[in-house]
């Protein structure tokens, strides 16, 4: 990710363009977030890998770009104010994403195991529940068949979350071709405070 956004940041620089930077890195993100929704208990470290580069490449690229085209939008007076609310916003947003993606992740987990029906087989559901609170208890451990179906089960829930990010990774991709066009040649920053 540090390296697309290093070399986002130079090829930028260079040319006096950011909007193919903004767009193929909502391109590569979705691309990212759709191949996440492979992953499940089999999945390969290789795969893990490359499905994991795609995201972190796309994500590299865009969040410079973003900063970018957020400056080039801006008058220079309001430039430091437009860069720091976009900061703000984007850590306030990952903080969101999380309790966000936990809440949905936890009742995603709650249904598959209330209901057992992601497994077809409610028994083994009622199996697993009995031995994971035995095993909190103290008096009992995971087995093998114990541990598989919990990967299921997790990796189940999982995908909901991934479903939600490529969600929202497709609408952010669909609003970045309406920007419109905004040259990047701003020379000196000057704000009220003289900074």
């Amino acid at each position: 990710m540090a390296s697309a956004a290093i070399l986002t940041g130079i090829a930028i620089s260079l040319t006096g363009r950011y909007r193919w930077a903004v767009w193929n890195g909502w391109l590569l993100t979705t691309l990212g977030m759709g191949l996440l929704c492979l992953f499940d208990v089999k999945t390969s470290v290789p795969a893990w890998v490359f499905i994991n580069l795609v995201l972190g490449i796309g994500l590299g690229i865009l969040i410079p770009a973003e900063s970018t085209a957020i400056h080039a939008a801006t008058e220079s007076a309001d430039a430091a104010f437009a860069i720091s609310m976009y900061t703000l916003l984007r850590a306030n947003g990952q903080t969101f994403g999380v309790a966000i993606g936990g809440t949905i992740f936890q009742t995603r987990l709650g249904d598959i195991l209330s209901s057992g029906s992601d497994l077809g087989d409610r028994a083994a559901v009622e199996r697993l529940l009995r031995l994971l609170r035995k095993t909190q208890e103290g008096t009992g451990h995971l087995n093998e068949i114990g541990e598989a179906e919990l990967k299921k089960m997790i990796g189940r829930a999982l995908r909901a979350v991934v479903g939600i990010q490529l969600s929202v990774c497709k609408v952010g991709g669909d609003f970045s071709y309406m920007d419109g066009r905004v040259e990047l040649g701003q020379e000196e920053i000057r704000t009220r405070f003289d900074l």
